[in-house]
């Protein structure tokens, strides 16, 4: 973006910005430019902003936070920089990162220059629709690169002030937590603890149904700051584009947007979390988790479980939301009965099976069959598409990553057989699709043998190797 460029855009949201807006501007006049970096107390590490909101949370646990948008300074929106991937889609403006840095400096100093005015305001966000094996299409919002770097300090600046707050059964979306913990501490759980009663819990298209009004107020409770709070409703209501037409948004985080998964996690927090905490482990007892908006309870009776999906469903009602009374489910999980059922989460199959020594009742997990046709869907269609793009040599390399890839997600204890069902299936689709590359037939079976034996594909690991899902070190951080 050139200099004449920057100057347009800056003046195009100014002419955007109502004079009321333009008026309680002059209310942060006193936005200052210094960075919220200083040296730490102890050692030579140096503290960022995120250390500096997450230190004054921890200290005031219920106090309500406010002056957060100082936060957005030259400096803190050029880390947000660095910290953005430069190979990701580019929003409907088509400026990607390497051309947003050309003038970086500048184009930093305007998009902060707004802020401080009140004057930024999100572009419409260009709709990219990601198709799913069912048939249907997962909608992502692709917003403008300068947009991306606000969304990036806010989600920042968020994760820092709410963070700490969250409960150790929340895993989607945190830093140093990941999905292996979130299967860990549910196998554990299950494990240790007699609760043959699953309610496997599917939320009704959680991310397009948070309602903005609900999302506002709970962030209110503990953010005074009605400037950030604006800025939140500026993202929460920029439109789509959609074939060239922008349609506005009225409920839900558009997927894709870098802060969206903080924002619903906030919302949960307070929805579903806090209140099976107070209100139903008290009365109810029961182990719950969560992955974003995966979530699996579990208790020790039919009773307590069926009272719990009643109460679920009016508690998400008062907040907008909705339970998929199809999807979701009352599993008989006893170890010891015969007619013991199994459930999924996050790709993989919860079931009681046996050990080497033929004792009944090892809990164990593999692949969901589910996620295991869709992996293999998908690399059938990406062989198909690319078997004639590279050349073979690079061709191979791509398939050594994506199944060293698929090993180090869906490699844990009890999947070694899933692992090798997945392998055989790229070897075979692999070599289905190289010999449709022309007409005529390119390797016979030994031959494809002979380049397996010059380019050998990862096998799976041995099964010390895999991850232990009794390590409490998988959720314990």
């Amino acid at each position: 973006m050139d200099r004449t460029g920057s100057q347009m855009l800056s003046s195009e949201r100014r002419m955007s910005v109502t004079r009321q807006e333009q008026g309680k501007a002059q209310e942060v006049a006193g936005f200052v430019d210094t960075p919220y970096r200083h040296r730490a107390d102890k050692g030579n590490e140096e503290e960022t902003y995120t250390d500096l909101i997450a230190s004054r949370a921890k200290a005031y646990p219920k106090g309500v936070q406010n002056n957060l948008v100082h936060y957005f300074t030259v400096e803190n929106l050029r880390l947000a920089y660095g910290e953005i991937e430069g190979s990701k889609a580019v929003g409907s403006d088509g400026i990607t990162k390497k051309k947003y840095g050309e003038n970086l400096d500048e184009n930093l100093e305007n998009l902060h220059q707004q802020m401080r005015k009140m004057a930024y305001r999100p572009a419409d966000a260009k709709l990219i629709l990601i198709p799913k094996p069912e048939g249907r299409s997962r909608p992502i919002a692709i917003s403008n690169f300068e947009d991306k770097l606000v969304q990036k300090v806010m989600a920042n600046v968020l994760t820092a002030l709410y963070d700490q707050t969250f409960h150790r059964f929340s895993f989607g979306f945190r830093p140093k937590r990941n999905a292996h913990g979130a299967i860990g501490y549910l196998y554990n759980k299950l494990r240790r603890h007699n609760l043959p009663w699953v309610v496997d819990v599917d939320l009704k298209d959680f991310f397009n149904t948070i309602d903005h009004k609900n999302l506002m107020e709970v962030l209110k409770i503990r953010i005074s700051d009605s400037k950030l709070l604006r800025y939140i409703v500026r993202m929460l209501k920029a439109g789509i584009l959609v074939e060239g037409h922008c349609r506005e948004t009225t409920t839900g985080t558009p997927q894709g947007s870098i802060v969206s998964p903080i924002l619903a996690n906030i919302y949960l927090h307070h929805v579903l979390d806090e209140w099976f905490v107070k209100t139903i482990r008290p009365e109810a007892g029961g182990k719950m988790v969560r992955y974003a908006d995966d979530v699996v309870a579990a208790f020790a009776s039919e009773d307590k479980a069926k009272e719990f999906v009643r109460r679920l469903e009016e508690r998400l009602k008062e907040f907008g939301l909705s339970l998929n009374l199809d999807k979701t489910r009352i599993v008989f999980f006893d170890r010891n009965h015969e007619n013991k059922e199994t459930f999924d989460f996050l790709g993989f199959t919860y079931y009681w099976g046996k050990s080497g020594t033929g004792f009944k009742g090892v809990l164990k997990v593999k692949t969901s069959m589910k996620a295991l046709t869709k992996k293999i869907q998908n690399f059938v269609h990406w062989i198909k598409e690319n078997r004639s793009r590279y050349k073979q040599a690079l061709l191979m390399e791509k398939v050594i990553r994506k199944l060293r890839g698929h090993y180090q997600y869906y490699g844990v204890l009890w999947n070694r057989g899933k692992l090798y069902h997945f392998y055989h299936e790229v070897v075979r689709n692999l070599f289905r699709w190289l010999n449709r590359r022309s007409q005529k037939i390119s390797y016979t079976w030994e031959g494809f043998k002979m380049l397996l034996k010059m380019k050998p594909l990862p096998l799976p690991a041995e099964s010390w190797k895999l991850i232990d899902l009794t390590d409490v070190r998988l959720y314990c951080v």
